[in-house]
């Protein structure tokens, strides 16, 4: 919507004017006296904003003239988006606290109060290990207790392991039971149910049943008994990593299994489940690991997120790493089957992921604008290319050994990948020192948090 539909019909090529409100919280404008036409900063209130905005008014002439950037933040719906990626989910747990330090400063440059990620975003959506930091931020747990949690809770879930337990536990089940997963979620989630959070949240999980996509929503009506616990299990439930989680019909899923029946997807009950009919369901990354571009679908499609709203969008989109193949033309024509699938973290699997993330990062360009989507992604390249290859800002460089400790480390919690981690991190950020693109991912950080305030 034009920003001038919300300044009321008062508003005048000439004259000085000041911004007040009407009955209902708009802005509008009212008298102001010539005396009072000196430079100084004003503070008005709109409906999409719950603290006072400082707007500076400046004198020009006989006029004075609104700056109009601080109704457009708060006229510009904010989506924060997380990929999956397991024990990787901690890389972009620390990239989370250097986010909310960036909104902490300008917090301070501005003379705001306080504000969290949380506080910052209008809709979270989150994938897999995605989907827990975006549901313990939801129910509102910090980045850094989130990046905490990580810490204490990943050797338990993703216990270090030999390559021949890895292999023999691979052959006959799951690499993990699942069960320290589950008290993790417990730990923070508690008994929380959709549809009691204040800000609204999505969650991906796919349903190998019926071979569907599914989005937990916490806006949409007939989810919100859900256990928020359920829609993070599934989502985390990595095919040969955990065992599937299973959801059930009962009094909290009625609404929702009634609402997929009614839907013009193919839709029936897995019998087989214990004591009721349910379906079970994976990981939400075998449809979206990168979640950014339903979040925007979801924006501007569901009537429950007010659809069809002019406002501007804004993502911030946080990957969890990514380190290229790096697949040849000699080895991808002769590659064999097994080559291609045999391995943990088979490349083809990582090429699948890694090209339906730049697809959704294209869509959410196409339609929110290069300018309001932010993506923040590592790309680990080893130090040994070229020094041409290595010149746009998303890359940092890294050693053989590094590549085999990223390489294990969606499934593998140690002090030596942590210890990677936070290299990682702060190379990304701070020491991307040959970058020939026009800002680092610190610039485009602070940016980001000067847009959410």
């Amino acid at each position: 919507m034009p920003i001038s539909s919300y300044l009321g019909e008062g508003v005048a090529d000439d004259g000085p004017f000041a911004l007040g409100q009407d009955s209902n919280g708009f802005p509008t404008t009212l008298p102001l006296s010539m005396s009072d036409a000196s430079d100084r900063s004003i503070q008005l209130s709109t409906f999409a904003a719950e603290q006072p905005v400082s707007c500076s008014l400046g004198r020009l002439g006989e006029c004075l003239v609104l700056s109009i950037e601080c109704l457009e933040q708060f006229l510009t719906y904010k989506i924060l988006s997380l990929d999956g990626g397991g024990y990787r989910g901690y890389l972009a747990a620390m990239m989370l606290c250097e986010l909310q330090v960036a909104i902490d400063d300008q917090c301070k440059s501005k003379g705001l109060p306080p504000r969290s990620v949380l506080q910052c975003f209008d809709l979270l959506i989150g994938t897999s290990t995605g989907s827990l930091i975006a549901a313990a931020l939801a129910v509102g747990m910090s980045c850094q207790q989130v990046a905490r949690l990580f810490l204490e809770a990943g050797a338990k879930i993703f216990p270090r392991q030999s390559l021949a337990d890895l292999f023999v536990k691979g052959a006959s089940g799951p690499l993990f039971d699942g069960v320290e997963l589950e008290l993790a979620l417990k730990s923070c989630l508690q008994e929380t149910r959709l549809g009691g959070l204040a800000t609204a949240l999505a969650i991906t999980a796919y349903d190998p049943w019926n071979n569907r996509p599914l989005l937990f929503r916490s806006y949409e009506p007939s989810h919100g008994q859900i256990m928020i616990f359920d829609a993070c299990r599934a989502s985390s439930a990595y095919p040969g990593g955990f065992p599937a989680h299973l959801l059930q019909e009962g009094p909290d899923t009625q609404e929702f299994f009634a609402q997929l029946q009614q839907s013009r997807s193919y839709f029936s009950y897995d019998h087989s489940c214990a004591q009721r009919d349910g379906i079970p369901l994976i990981d939400g990354g075998i449809a979206a690991n990168n979640p950014s571009s339903i979040a925007v679908i979801e924006r501007l499609t569901n009537p429950h997120l007010a659809a069809g709203a002019k406002e501007p969008v804004l993502v911030a989109s946080f990957g969890t790493g990514q380190m290229p193949p790096e697949i040849p033309y000699g080895k991808a024509r002769h590659q064999s089957a097994l080559q291609w699938n045999g391995n943990l973290g088979n490349p083809l699997l990582e090429m699948m992921f890694v090209g339906s993330s730049r697809l959704a990062d294209d869509t959410c360009r196409a339609l929110v604008g290069e300018a309001n989507y932010f993506r923040f992604q590592p790309v680990l390249l080893s130090d040994q290319l070229d020094r041409p290859f290595i010149t746009k800002n998303s890359v940092v460089r890294v050693n053989p050994a590094e590549m085999a400790l990223f390489g294990g480390a969606t499934f593998q919690a140690s002090s030596e990948v942590n210890g990677l981690f936070r290299r990682l991190c702060h190379d990304y950020f701070f020491d991307n020192t040959i970058a020939i693109d026009p800002d680092s991912p610190d610039q485009q950080l602070h940016r980001l948090a000067g847009l959410l305030l």
